[in-house]
């Protein structure tokens, strides 16, 4: 069975980004953290479909 393996390690990555997005929010404020998190996303689709 391979489902809570899967499921342990999205737990993890949701909690691992919440605590990220959080930590930006109290260090830029809340607006900043949101726009560099979106120009990040931006920039790793971009690598992402420019690598093939």
């Amino acid at each position: 069975m391979t489902v809570i393996p899967l499921f342990v390690v999205f737990a993890l990555a949701s909690i691992w980004a919440a605590f990220w997005l959080i930590r930006l929010a109290v260090r830029y404020g809340m607006n900043d953290a949101l726009r560099m998190n979106r120009d990040w996303f931006v920039s790793q689709r971009d690598r992402d479909t420019s690598a093939g």
